[in-house]
């Protein structure tokens, strides 16, 4: 088989198993890893939900746009000290996911504002 030959320019990619393996070459090193693997359906549906204007979160941003909702539905100011106090987890996680969420609008601009909150 040539597949890989064509399109890696190298051949060995036609028998790697299972799916979602990789050949990762830097230099002269060549390492065979593990990526993600999705297939075409996955693919396919994960890329018109994109197009459409979804966005794709980690299960750990989910988790802190849904607290910070919860928190403003109880007339709370969503802050980085108060989702780690519900969730339990670090400063620098928090902070990053709130981030990652105001940049793509899912919520407001200064929510979250105290990022620098301390504990």
């Amino acid at each position: 088989m040539q597949g890989s030959r064509v399109i890696l320019d190298q051949n060995g990619a036609e028998t790697l198993n299972p799916p979602g393996q990789a050949i990762f070459t830097w230099g002269t090193h060549e390492e065979t890893v593990m990526t993600p693997y999705l297939d075409d359906e996955e693919r396919s549906q994960r890329l018109a939900y994109l197009m459409a204007g979804g966005h794709d979160l980690t299960e750990f941003e989910q988790q802190v746009l849904e607290t910070a909702k919860r928190m403003q539905q109880n007339g709370q100011e969503p802050s980085v000290r108060g989702i780690r106090g519900i969730l339990g987890c670090r400063q620098d996680k928090v902070t990053a996911a709130l981030r990652t969420l105001r940049t793509l609008g899912l919520l407001e601009a200064d929510m979250g504002h105290a990022t620098s909150d301390s504990g």
